[in-house]
């Protein structure tokens, strides 16, 4: 993404990497930012707001609930003292790139009847420069969310530390690998206990990605949840391309359920590689990801 107006954004490019200490950092902003909005002093306080908005995470959050809540709080009060700068927003942002500049995407329009809602814009095809034209009268935060596939597990881009231990292996049966049976296990990693002063996680969140074609029955899914055999399994549903656990904690103590997936629909073009991923729900920067791969099922032929 390329900027053609003067910066006054003090992080240019990617966000920092996450660190230990960044929720402290930005709720502790978050205070100083509704101590200056509280005695009128607006040029200190337009830097520190421009600071925590650079802070934010790709849905908008910031690093865990509390500095999130502190945070949104800071700068509901700093827009309220400046409101009444802003009599009527009124505001076009275009999105071009320099692959697609023939195609024109629809553009982003605030309004004072849709201020408070998010609209989001997929661009297919980008490499090079996306460009974000803007004009009008009001504030704006715009982001991007672009991703990469790997292909192997060094490639992940990971957290500062890994949450949770986590292990997912895959066992091919049937006629053309018709069937998976998955093995899962994961656990609270003993490092937190020292790391993150806990001994145990909160709502917990598995999302597993599984072959195109595939699919897990409900009334699989159903039993796992309705046969308490499985300790602290609350919910479970299928997703487009993956299947979604929800557990009420992890603690060190591992936790192991298995599942199956069956085809249900032939594909012709299968993928090698697939995306798993465990985290907090409600503290989502406590997670860990990593990948599997199904090489027998990407290999197999018609004449198989």
């Amino acid at each position: 993404m390329e900027k053609t107006w003067p910066n006054v954004n003090p992080r240019y490019g990617p966000k920092p990497v996450q660190s230990d200490w960044e929720a402290h950092s930005v709720a502790a902003t978050a205070f100083v930012l509704m101590t200056y909005t509280q005695i009128a002093r607006v040029k200190e306080a337009e830097q520190i707001m421009l600071w925590l908005q650079s802070m934010r995470n790709y849905i908008g959050g910031w690093g865990a609930s509390y500095d999130t809540v502190m945070a949104q709080r800071a700068i509901v009060s700093y827009s309220v003292l400046r409101g009444y700068e802003i009599t009527n927003y009124n505001i076009r942002i275009n999105l071009t790139s320099s692959s697609t500049a023939d195609e024109e995407d629809e553009p982003v329009v605030i309004t004072d009847e849709n201020l408070i809602e998010t609209q989001v814009r997929s661009i297919q095809n980008v490499w090079g420069v996306l460009y974000v034209d803007g004009f009008g009268n009001g504030y704006a935060l715009v982001q991007m969310h672009v991703g990469v596939n790997v292909e192997f597990p060094f490639y992940v881009r990971r957290p500062e530390y890994e949450a949770f231990r986590f292990d997912v292996v895959p066992y091919l049966s049937g006629r053309n690998f018709s069937t998976i049976d998955y093995n899962v296990c994961i656990g609270w990693n003993p490092e937190n206990i020292l790391k993150l002063q806990a001994t145990r996680s909160g709502t917990t969140a598995i999302e597993i990605q599984i072959p195109t074609g595939y699919r897990v029955e409900e009334r699989d899914l159903k039993s796992l949840i309705r046969s308490l055999t499985i300790r602290n399994l609350r919910e479970g549903e299928n997703w487009p391309g993956q299947v979604n656990f929800l557990l009420d904690y992890v603690d060190v103590d591992p936790i192991c359920f298995q599942f199956q997936a069956k085809r249900w629909l032939p594909v012709a073009n299968i993928s090698r590689y697939y995306e798993i991923k465990a985290y907090e729900w409600l503290e989502p920067g406590n997670m860990n990801r990593s990948i599997y791969q199904l090489r027998n099922l990407f290999g197999l032929d018609i004449c198989e």
